[in-house]
Formats: structure tokens, sequence, C-alpha cells
């Protein structure tokens, strides 16, 4: 009995052990030894007592977290003291009573950190190794019993268990855990964080990229992570709450994730995707391959914010923004799933090489998908299209971002809508020749488009919005057969740039040192179509190809269509204006001056037509070149000469041929020089 009684007195002072057999040991005739067997079936919760070694109760503040100081204890009131012990299951650290300043310039392994105090702070040289459960889900760390207050652990923290274990980090309303260390964690194991708080992770990751799967980070649907630091992941990042990344983020592994349900990423740092290495995923399941996914599965709603940093993701890869379900949607295929998946652009710079660049889903339940390029650069290799199920939606906004051609399959194709809104399109071509068939309509309000950089710029849809068209450098095409391909505002052409097509223009256009080269590609003959003004100055150029020899162009119902370029203006008479341009003539690459067809005199009649003819060329262009060289008085030497006339017309004299009788004389003499070398 004495002995039942000494071990429910243990018990009490440490609840996590238990009588499993108990005997009697004969040690002699009258010496009976009667014992018990405990065994630990629980982890054991130690109470910090700060600088305090006596059995009292348990009062917190500051001291030294060792394994040699016997500063817990074992109850929070009336409990007796303990050592903390890295051996057998681990203890669970229990920081109550008066906040203080913990100092852990050891090692040591814990189940679990519970703070009911707030303003704790945890700090040292000391690695805290925190254990995961087997079966189900273990508190990491707690201060769910708390409603205000910082937390603060700087000491790196492993999490340690086996493969598929998780670990949860409770955040109470109104609290915010700052851990500044170093946070690693086993291969395949999951943290998470719920609760309503705040949480701040700094110090970065030391996960090994080579392993192809490290568990899963994730924030609840009620909480808040900052993470800023170095992250090497080759695991899943998810938020169904909201989670701003400021850090740098390599994913290498088999996937990465965020989101699970509605949550919201907003992304400062940088975020780097390797190929078949890594998904960046919000609101989804599981994944494989780099990519990306918004808002995916049971109508949830997510967004994705780049506000300053990078994402960038390799080849292949998938981007689906309210699309991508099960096992569908993996890298470089289009997604079946269904959600409403935002992808907003403020600043900085999201670059993919994605072969699927999808908003909305494909099959299924429909999902509307959304790209707001509200500023920064959108970098894309190939089309950025509608999913195929014929009710959802995809909508891209231009609204004074820049989008970036990074292959000449870059474009916009097959959305619901791709609106110009107040703060314009920038279409960058990247040195790349990139058409865009997708109508671009004007916001309200509407904007306009600016086309930069060198490459060329073609666009064939009827095209709506009001803001203009600025071409700053290289080749914009305009090559639409309805509407106007440059919306309804004026378009001005900046010095080197060139404007060419064999569509329709609506608004004035002004060339500023520019050039005016109709036709629908290099080296092909075209028509471009004015509906207003059009002004050469001074020193722009209007580049006549002429592929055939002929001075009619029966049109483009004939065989022969496309025989030399032409320009319609449409608008009232007179709306042909400039001075001091020049008149560039370009032959066919298998034409030349000392064809047969130039030995007689010419005129052109059709180059200029139309209600908005009436100014006299002659004051419009002031030079000729031809194939690159200035013709001086427009003429080609030992051939003839060009000449303007009227509104409309183009001449051409040729030198005549001497008499037979002199040119015998001049031959004889050494003095002719045949025109065509016969």
């Amino acid at each position: 009995m004495k002995l039942n009684r000494k071990f429910q007195s243990i018990k009490r002072d440490h609840p996590f052990l238990t009588a499993t057999r108990c005997g009697r040991l004969l040690l002699s005739s009258v010496a009976v030894v009667t014992f018990c067997t405990v065994t630990s079936s629980q982890a054991q919760s130690l109470f910090w007592d700060g600088t305090d070694t006596n059995a009292n109760n348990a009062n917190g503040g500051n001291g030294t977290w060792d394994l040699a100081t016997t500063n817990w204890d074992t109850l929070a009131s009336g409990g007796g003291n303990s050592l903390w012990t890295n051996s057998g299951t681990a203890s669970i650290a229990n920081f109550g009573g008066t906040a203080g300043s913990v100092t852990l310039n050891t090692n040591v392994n814990a189940l679990r950190l519970v703070f009911t105090t707030p303003g704790y702070t945890v700090s040292g040289s000391g690695t805290l190794t925190l254990a995961s459960g087997t079966a189900g889900t273990l508190v990491g760390i707690s201060t769910s019993s708390l409603t205000s207050g910082i937390t603060t652990i700087s000491n790196n923290i492993s999490i340690a268990g086996p493969v598929n274990a998780v670990q949860e980090w409770s955040l109470g309303a109104g609290t915010t855990l700052n851990a500044s260390g170093t946070l690693s964690m086993a291969d395949s194991i999951g943290l998470f964080t719920t609760g309503p708080g705040t949480l701040n992770l700094s110090g970065g990751t030391a996960l090994a990229p080579t392993i192809q799967r490290i568990g899963d980070f994730s924030v609840g649907s009620t909480g808040t992570a900052n993470i800023s630091g170095f992250y090497n992941s080759a695991g899943r990042i998810l938020s169904a709450g909201t989670l701003n990344l400021s850090g740098t983020f390599a994913l290498a592994g088999e996937r990465a994730t965020v989101g699970t349900a509605n949550g919201t990423i907003n992304l400062t740092g940088s975020l780097t995707a390797a190929a078949n290495a890594g998904t960046f995923i919000a609101d989804a399941s599981n994944r494989s391959g780099a990519a990306l996914f918004i808002g995916n599965g049971n109508t949830n709603t997510a967004t994705v914010n780049i506000n300053g940093g990078s994402f960038v993701t390799a080849s292949p890869a998938a981007i689906l923004v309210g699309g991508g379900n099960g096992t569908t949607g993996a890298a470089g295929t289009a997604g079946n799933g269904h959600g409403n998946g935002t992808l907003n652009i403020a600043s900085g710079l999201f670059s993919t090489a994605a072969t699927v660049f999808q908003l909305g889903s494909s099959n299924g339940t429909a999902g509307s998908g959304t790209v707001n390029l509200n500023g920064g650069v959108l970098a894309i290799t190939n089309s950025i299209t509608k999913g195929s199920n014929g009710s959802s939606t995809g909508t891209f906004n231009f609204n004074g971002g820049t989008l970036r051609a990074l292959a000449n399959t870059a474009t916009l194709s097959g959305l619901t809508a791709a609106n110009v809104q107040t703060g314009g399109a920038n279409i960058d071509t990247n040195g790349f020749s990139i058409a865009i068939g997708q109508v671009l309509a004007a916001g309200s309000p509407s904007g306009g488009l600016t086309k930069t950089n060198t490459g060329t710029l073609t666009l064939t849809g009827a095209n709506t919005y009001t803001g203009g068209t600025t071409i700053s450098q290289g080749t914009a095409r305009i090559n639409n057969t309805v509407g106007s391909g440059t919306g309804t505002g004026a378009v001005s052409v900046s010095s080197g740039a060139i404007l060419g097509g064999s569509g329709t223009i609506t608004g004035a256009t002004t060339l500023t040192t520019a050039t005016l080269a109709p036709g629908s590609a290099d080296a092909t003959a075209g028509t471009t179509n004015f509906g207003a003004g059009l002004a050469f100055n001074s020193n722009s150029i209007f580049e006549w190809d002429m592929q055939q020899a002929a001075t009619t162009d029966p049109g483009p119902a004939a065989t022969n269509a496309g025989v030399y370029d032409k320009v319609v203006l449409t608008g009232a008479a007179g709306s042909l204006t400039g001075s001091a341009a020049t008149f560039k003539i370009v032959l066919g690459s298998d034409k030349s001056f000392t064809d047969a067809f130039w030995d007689t005199n010419k005129t052109w009649n059709d180059i200029f037509t139309g209600s908005g003819i009436g100014t006299s060329l002659a004051s419009v262009f002031s030079a000729f070149n031809a194939d690159g060289s200035n013709l001086v008085g427009g003429v080609v030497p030992n051939q003839g000469t060009f000449t303007l006339s009227g509104s409309s017309t183009l001449n051409w004299t040729a030198v005549p041929e001497p008499t037979s009788a002199l040119a015998g004389v001049l031959l004889a003499a050494g003095l002719l020089r045949r025109r065509r070398g016969i």
C-alpha cells in the first residue's frame, strides 16, 4: 500500500508516467520488496521557471535553457524541479508567468513550445528541434491561448520526424510569432499555421535541393504569414489565408504550392521554379512540374499579387488561372478544374516559359481567370489563351504594365476580353516578331498602346481602344481586315521606327523621322489604308516596294496582286501633309534598274489614292532614294530620272538610247557604255 501510494505521488508530479506491472522480490525469508514498472504514456509537460531552481511555482522570467539546470517545474503550481533532457520522449515546454528572455545556447529537443504569456524572447546559438507526429498533426508552437503580444524565437529551428509527418503552429488572434532563425525541415515534413495570428518567418531555410519532395508549408484560412530571407525548397508553399513573400525562393524539387482555398499571395521577393522542378500553386491540389495554379477547384477564389519581386519559371510549365484540377493541369498541359483566380502584377517581373498560360478551365465546370497588368513586366514565351470550356471566362486587362515577348510565339488569343484600360498597353517585342489577333478593346476609361524595343508587332484584330498608338521602336504592322488595327485614336511613329501593314488605320497618323512601309511583311508589296490625316514630318521616309515590273496594280483579286505598294487616304481632301520627306524606291530582290523595263518612260497614278489626296506630292517629298542610295534630283545614273507631279503621280523618264550611227561612232571612240551590258 505504501509503495502504491508512493507511485501515485510520482504520477502526480510526473503525469506522463503510468504503472504497467507490479510484483514482489523475495530477498530473504523476512525481506520482501514490492515494485512497479513505470512507462511513458504521453509527453511530459515542463514549466519554465527562469532562474528559480527551487521546487515551487513556475514563475517564468529570464533564464538559461540548457540540460544542466533544474529551472523547469513539473507543474505550473506546486510541482517539483526538473532538468530538461533530450533523451526519451520529447517534452512540452510551457512558458507562462512573467515574460522574459530565454537564452538557448544548447541544442535541445522539444515536442512543443506553448506560450501562455505574451512577450517571451528565445535566442542564442543552440538549435531547437521540434518533433512531428507520425499519425495526424502535432502542435509544435502554440500561442493559441493569447489574444495579443509578440513572441520571438531567433534560434535556428529544425523540424524532425518520419516521412509525411506534419507539424502545426497555432497562433492566437492578435498575436505575432517572429521566427528569425534558419528553418530546416527533414524530407517530406509538413508545417502549417492555424488560427488568425501572424507569423513572420525571416531566417530562410536550409532545405537540400536534391531531395525530390520536401514537405509543405501552409497558412491557415484566417492567418497571415510574412516570409522573407532565402528559401530553397522542393516542397509546397500553401496559403488559404494571406501569405506575403518578400524573400528569395528557389523551387528545385517536385513541387511547391501556394494556396489551398480562397488564399491571397503577395510576392515582393524573388521566386524561381526550375524546369520540371517546382510548382508555385495558389488554391490547388497536388501537382507536378514547374507551374503556377491560381483559383482551382470548388469555386474557390484565390489571388496572387506581384508587388515588386520576381516570379520566374522555366519550360515546360503551366500557368493556370481559374483552371487545373486533380492530376490534370500538370506541367505543359491545360487544366480541367474550376475556380476564380486573379493574377495582379503591380510592379516587378513575372517571367514564364510556360507552354500553357490559360485563363479559365478547359473541361468540367466553368472557371474564371483574370490577369491585371497594372505595372511591372509580364514576360511570356507562348500564347495567353482562355480554357476551352465554353462557359469559362478569361480576361486580360492592360493598365500600365508591360507585356514582353520571350519568343516569336508570344501572343494573346481566344480570350473573353483583352481590355486596354487607362494606364495603357505597353508591348515590348524584345527583338522578336509577334502577332496579336486578340481584339484589344477599350477599357472604361480606355488608354492607348505603346510598342517598344526592336522587333516587330503585328496587329490583326479590329481593335477599339481609344487612347492612341505610339510606335517608339522597331516595326509595327497593321494587318487587320475589318475595323481599325490601331483603335480610334491618333497614331505616332517615333524616330527610327517603321509603320507598315496591309490593314486600316482610322486615327490621324504622324511620322517623325520615321518610315511608312506598306505591305503585310518584309519584301511584300501591299496597301495601307488611312481614315484620317497622314503627315510625313521632316526626314521621314515613304518606302515604296516594287515587287513586279508594272505601272498598274490590278488589285487584290488579281493573280499578280501586290505588284507595288500603295496608300489609300479616305479622309478629307488634303489629308496628306508634310515636307522634306524622302520617297524611297525598293526593287524586288530579282529586279534591277538595268532591266529592259526601265528603258522607256513610265507613269504611276495610283500609289497615293483616295479622297484625302489633294496635296502636291512634290511638296511633301523633296528627295529620292533607291535601294539605300540617295538620288540627287531623282536621277539614277545612266538610267533615268524620277519626278513627282500633281497629288498622286510618280514619273520615270528614261535616258534615251543613241541612234545607230551615233552609237557606232561612240563605241569606236570607247565613249559609250551600254546600260544593260549587251
